[in-house]
């Protein structure tokens, strides 16, 4: 199921050049400094945090970065017990607490470097945490690139993304992060590269160890050596038994987005959502090099095993303002009106009106009828085709994603955003006793028809649920976030 659609990321952490230094031990700080291929530790060695292991933060040593001797990572603390940990690879502390201090030393082959460390976790949607290192807040992006074909650099980027896309149709071109080590490679055999929000972590070469990465670690991303997104990370938000989002749901390519997936074997005919549109934000990308931009897109995707519609309200990468009705089916996305304009203000689109969509579902055919709630007015898309009906879900989707030209990278960093979108009453519908009569339920987290939801490239993407006096669910707010950094 190819679409273009949304974002969330719930709270992030930076990757972390570690260049401490300790007075006692000389040789080693040489060592520390120098650039050398025989595993020992040198200046392209890091201190990787981790973020969000099983709800905690740990601190991770690479075995890429520091060979294959063993190695220690001990942190003192100044109240609690210490941390310790070691081995031959991967090295993984356990969980930090929050705003304490801690004194770092890492240990390797009998010499060691110490540096002073404070994690300060935030609240999940501000983005105010952070590692310390010597008293330096660090940050989660790394913000310089450099490109080269063989000697001759091709220019200086502070986004990751701009940096891969400069690689394309020259083979062999490389990335290299802050002047120390290659991050990628065009058209390496087989590589697929690590990143958790905008740091290397490493390469791999084959699709499963990737997904492994991915499925461990939030906020992170898998990149060919083509310059296409392989996967990206997700959050997951169940509510009852099930394992995680099929494979082929996740839609590596469309940038960040929110399914909400409702029961399919319950058979509903009908959904709907209000929509507080009018309090959302909608901002184009800052840093558009190719391409035509991004779209925004709210919708329902009517789906059985066999057949999939979109229906719902888009944002067109034209960046005009207007809000159109659309459907989509493969080959075939008409626009049937424009339900609510925009005012530009300082670079930012505010949309006019609150919105009310509902959708009803009979065999071979399904109805949506967009409302404008501010005038009234209201739009209707009918579309008829065999397939439709039998055992329907209803997903419905929020996304802002690229238009992009095939073959290129899009900018993960660009400063587009599409940020509030408020979600209420939103309901699903079965026939009812008669002809035309329907009975709902709520279509919330936690709601009797909700199975999950699916918050993919959880480094661009963020949700907030709306809770009653009795914590339940009743609303959702969803920000989509391509930050600079």
């Amino acid at each position: 199921m190819k679409k273009t659609l949304t974002m969330i990321a719930v709270a992030a952490i930076a990757l972390f050049v570690l260049i401490g230094c300790s007075d006692d031990n000389s040789a080693f700080n040489q060592r520390f400094e120098e650039a050398s291929s025989d595993g020992a530790i040198h200046e392209t060695s890091r201190l990787t945090p981790l973020a969000h292991v099983n709800g905690g933060w740990y601190l991770i040593v690479h075995p890429y970065d520091f060979g294959d001797a063993a190695t220690t990572v001990t942190l003192e603390a100044a109240t609690g017990s210490d941390i310790t940990a070691s081995g031959n690879g991967s090295v993984r502390t356990d969980a930090l607490v929050d705003g304490r201090d801690y004194i770092l030393t890492v240990t390797r082959d009998g010499e060691s470097v110490t540096a002073a460390i404070n994690f300060t976790a935030g609240n999940g949607m501000s983005h105010e945490y952070g590692l310390f290192i010597d008293g330096e807040r660090q940050l989660r992006d790394s913000t310089y690139f450099e490109v080269f074909l063989g000697e001759r650099s091709l220019g200086e980027f502070q986004s990751l993304y701009q940096a891969i896309d400069a690689t394309f149709r020259r083979n062999g071109a490389v990335v290299v992060e802050h002047g120390l080590r290659t991050v990628f490679i065009r058209n390496e055999p087989d590589a697929i590269y690590l990143f958790q929000h905008t740091r290397y972590i490493g390469t791999v070469f084959n699709e499963d160890e990737a997904q492994e990465f991915l499925d461990t670690y939030r906020f992170s991303m898998a990149m060919k050596s083509n310059g296409a997104i392989f996967h990206t990370s997700y959050e997951f938000h169940q509510t009852s038994n099930h394992d995680g989002p099929d494979p082929w749901k996740r839609e590596a390519y469309s940038g960040g987005y929110v399914y909400r997936v409702a029961y399919a074997y319950q058979r509903p005919r009908g959904a709907s959502v209000t929509i507080n549109l009018s309090e959302a934000m909608l901002r184009n990308a800052d840093n558009n090099t190719h391409g035509n931009g991004f779209n925004a897109y709210i919708f329902f995707a009517v789906q059985n095993s066999e057949f999939t519609i979109d229906m719902g309200i888009m944002h067109g990468w034209l960046m005009d303002g207007n809000w159109h009705v659309f459907t989509m089916i493969p080959d075939d996305m008409p626009s049937y009106g424009i339900i609510t304009t925009s005012e530009y203000i300082d670079g930012t689109w505010h949309p006019n009106d609150d919105i009310n969509i509902h959708i009803r579902l009979w065999e071979g055919r399904v109805r949506m009828v967009v409302t404008n709630l501010t005038t009234n007015d209201y739009i209707v898309a009918e579309v008829e085709h065999y397939l439709l009906g039998g055992s329907t879900t209803f997903t419905m989707g929020t996304s802002f994603v690229p238009a992009f030209e095939e073959g290129r990278t899009f900018d993960l960093r660009n400063g587009g955003y599409f940020r509030n979108i408020i979600y209420r009453d939103s309901y699903l519908y079965w026939p009812g006793e008669t002809l035309d009569s329907y009975t709902s339920v709520p279509y919330w987290l936690g709601g009797p028809s909700t199975y999950y939801i699916i918050v993919y490239g959880d480094d661009t993407c963020q949700i907030e649920f709306v809770r009653d006096s009795n914590g339940d669910v009743i609303g959702e707010i969803i920000h989509i976030d391509y930050r600079i950094r």
